[in-house]
Order: structure tokens, then C-alpha cells, then sequence
């Protein structure tokens, strides 16, 4: 399969900050599950979501690791080329720390 890297979106800080800690404690455990590259609050929402999470791993069925968000990630290859060449112009690079409530 291969390298994969996807974008889980989320409406909330909240929701984008625990759903980035589980995916941090699912790599420790899970070697096909690389963890979270970066964490982007949106200038504009994507599909009614203000938070994206870029995370990656190695094979298509690591986007399981997203439980609860897996009908809100998308496989990066799959998102067009304004997503693929440069993702970062979509919104404000955040800390983790930046996320808790």
C-alpha cells in the first residue's frame, strides 16, 4: 500500500484536539499509523468544518484509525491539487495547546 496522508475534519477545537490526542496514542500502539503532521484552523470551512487534522500512515485502511471521523477524512491524493501542492494556504497552522478548552 504505502505512505497514505489524509485530512480528518472537525467542527470544533474541541473535537479537533481529542480527536489529534487519539491519533498520537494510536501511533504509539499501532506502527501502521504514523501520527499528526499539523493541525489547521480554517480561514474558510471545508464541507461545514473549521478545523482539519493532516495525519498520516501506511496503507489505505489506516484512515480506520480516525474512529468517529471516518466519513470526515479524506485521502489527501483524492482532494484536488489546490489541497495536494499547498494544503498550508487554507488556514492558520495551530499548537496542540492551541486546541485545549
Amino acid at each position: 500500500m504505502g505512505h497514505r496522508s489524509w485530512f480528518t475534519f472537525t467542527r470544533t477545537a474541541t473535537e479537533a484536539h481529542i480527536l489529534a490526542s487519539n491519533l498520537e496514542k494510536i501511533s504509539e500502539e499501532e506502527p501502521s499509523v504514523y501520527g499528526v503532521n499539523f493541525i489547521l484552523k480554517l480561514d474558510e470551512p471545508y464541507k461545514g468544518k473549521h478545523f482539519a487534522i493532516a495525519w498520516s500512515g501506511d496503507g489505505s485502511g489506516t484512515r480506520l484509525a480516525a474512529k468517529g471521523h471516518v466519513n470526515d477524512t479524506e485521502l489527501l491524493d483524492e482532494m484536488g491539487d489546490e489541497w495536494v501542492d499547498r494544503p498550508l494556504r487554507h488556514g492558520k497552522v495551530l499548537d496542540p495547546e492551541e486546541l485545549r478548552a
